[in-house]
């Protein structure tokens, strides 16, 4: 089954840097893209002729930034499907009736600068990050695309809800033919529990067939160690599981700013649990 992918626009450069990262991600495999501008309507419309009006001229104007962008994009990478969309609605409902109908595989957003700033962003994206019932890639407005070699998917081990995740990551090693490292960090000096043992063993088990690598990190600041191990590591993408709280919530937090100097070039995907 061939995967639909949707590229979130808001008409910017941080968006069109995503849309030609998903289109160079994908320029080898068979994908479908979608180019999806969400017009936000309001109930102060209603009614008002020279707020109508406007509103026309707005989406007059979008949509020949769409046709552009997918007359160039498909310039640039012919042999990807590409299709541009706009919609009006709110976006949380919109986007989620857009990933139901299309049956999407993943949503694609455009950060405006570091992944530190995404806190300061409007609650709907980090809304959808974390609750969307599929993988979201963030693309930072200085990321540039190079091939995805090298995957680091940050957890820890004896979370149970990482079926899901880890299914994820097998197709994109298969598709991308890369490798994976699953990295779990520590406080120093206190090493893994029987627990962790016990379910590093069973997800060793789960992808002994896949390139992957175990990496248990000791450092009291988890971030800067992810830091210092993508670094290390030439990752290319970094993939976590979402919370409202959690390590996800530490690299995006603007005291990490300085200290993240790596991850703010890195894409994050975001993965989801099996239900």
């Amino acid at each position: 089954m061939i995967p639909t992918i949707l590229v979130i626009t808001n008409i910017s450069p941080s968006s069109q840097n995503a849309l030609n990262y998903t289109c160079q991600l994908f320029q080898n495999q068979q994908a479908r893209i979608i180019v999806l501008r969400i017009f936000a309507l309001t109930s102060g419309f209603a009614g008002d002729g020279l707020a109508m009006a406007a509103m026309a001229e707005t989406v007059a104007s979008h949509e020949k930034w769409l046709e552009i962008e997918k007359a160039s994009v498909m310039e640039a990478f012919p042999g990807l499907d590409i299709e541009t969309r706009m919609v009006a609605g709110t976006f949380d409902e919109t986007l989620r009736e857009q990933i139901a109908l299309e049956n999407a595989a993943a949503v694609v957003f455009g950060e405006e600068g570091d992944h530190n700033a995404l806190l300061s962003w409007d609650n709907y994206v980090l809304n959808a990050f974390i609750d969307l019932p599929v993988p979201v890639l963030l693309v930072p407005a200085g990321a540039r695309f190079k091939t995805v070699s090298h995957i680091a998917f940050a957890c820890n081990y004896k979370r149970e809800n990482l079926h899901g995740p880890v299914d994820t990551l097998k197709k994109m090693m298969t598709r991308l033919n890369c490798q994976l490292h699953f990295v779990h960090v520590t406080p120093e000096n206190k090493g893994l529990s029987a627990e962790e043992q016990t379910w590093k063993q069973r997800w060793q088990n789960e992808l002994h067939e896949y390139p992957v690598y175990f990496d248990e990190l000791e450092d009291n600041d988890v971030v800067t160690a992810l830091d210092r191990f993508c670094e290390s590591r030439e990752v290319d993408l970094l993939a976590i599981r979402p919370h409202r709280a959690g390590i996800w919530a530490s690299i995006f937090d603007k005291s990490q700013t300085r200290e993240i100097v790596n991850l703010n070039k890195l894409p994050v995907l975001a993965l989801r649990s099996t239900p």
